[in-house]
């Protein structure tokens, strides 16, 4: 999702000191990137929410997503996204509901403020799902969003998933990005770096067990490049025949902060078993990607022993 650009940046304010020429082209091209019509929405869409606050003391908002009505903190990227009636992952969203049981135990991992969550809470009260989202601020967001739905069946945790235990820095993005916030190093074309956090880091293996969850049906995992650490710590629960139906974003814009490439998480998980399909954003249809072609979109893997399977097999054009 392209961000508003700052008009100065520091680099054009160096150039401009050591190199006034440089600077004059620099300048006049952050100018024509900053008016781009993307940026532009964005910053409407900024603005809007900020001046709809401070009218109404930052009353929670109301939003229709997945087909039901959530009630949300008027805060972050998200919430502006959705205030604006702008789509908010909708291929995605829909994939998630589609298979989703009673009952059935969803991990959002990587939860930001609880989209995700909230629509799955909505659609089966009896799921069991666990919210995981690290940052302080977004997670607070997370447990007001929660109460605000009255979701009980959400249990959010403050941990980022890893393949060790302990703590790790976060990268924090500014609050308008804060869907950008990384382990890695920044690379993302739209970070602009507001600070750094030390957070908690768990497994997922070690978390399933010390919490006594026998099973998982359905993981969504959206963690900014961190995804392939993430299934490295999830090694017992991901070898298992009955290993969980996953959405994952390999995208290597992201994975780049963590100096990989994202074909390694499909080498990884085709090792234990998985087959893949990608998963059209705009369209949500389901395709078959060339062999060790699955990255550079939204990722569904699933072993063939998934339940799931064949009905995502009846959905391939």
């Amino acid at each position: 999702m392209t961000q508003p650009t700052r008009l100065l940046s520091p680099k054009a304010l160096r150039i401009a000191v050591s190199d006034p020429r440089r600077a004059v082209r620099k300048i006049r091209h952050e100018i024509h990137k900053f008016l781009e019509p993307s940026n532009i929405r964005n910053l409407r869409r900024m603005l809007a929410l900020r001046i709809r606050n401070a009218a109404l003391r930052n009353k929670p908002i109301a939003a229709n997503v997945a087909g039901h009505t959530l009630c949300l903190v008027p805060q972050g990227a998200v919430a502006e996204i959705l205030f604006s009636g702008e789509a908010y992952e909708i291929a995605e969203l829909a994939f998630i509901s589609r298979f989703l049981r009673p009952h059935s135990v969803f991990l959002d991992v990587g939860a930001n403020v609880g989209i995700f969550s909230l629509s799955a809470s909505k659609a089966f009260p009896s799921c069991t799902i666990v919210a995981f989202e690290p940052t302080t601020t977004t997670f607070h967001r997370l447990s007001q969003n929660i109460s605000l739905n009255h979701a009980s069946n959400v249990q959010p945790f403050r941990l980022a998933l890893s393949n060790s235990s302990g703590t790790a820095t976060l990268n924090l993005n500014s609050s308008s990005r804060d869907g950008l916030n990384t382990l890695g190093h920044p690379s993302h074309p739209d970070f602009a770096p507001a600070g750094t956090e030390l957070v908690p880091i768990i497994t997922l293996d070690e978390f399933l067990a010390s919490h006594r969850l026998p099973r998982v049906d359905l993981m969504k995992v959206d963690a900014e490049g961190a995804e392939l650490f993430i299934f490295q710590g999830a090694e017992e629960l991901l070898r298992r025949p009955d290993a969980p139906l996953i959405l994952y974003e390999a995208v290597p814009a992201n994975t780049r902060a963590f100096d990989y490439h994202p074909v390694e998480i499909f080498w990884l998980l085709d090792r234990w078993g998985f087959s893949f399909f990608t998963l059209d954003s705009q369209t949500g249809k389901l395709a078959v990607p060339p062999a060790s072609r699955a990255y550079g979109a939204m990722i569904v893997a699933v072993k063939r022993s998934h339940p799931a399977y064949s009905a995502i097999e009846a959905l391939l054009p």
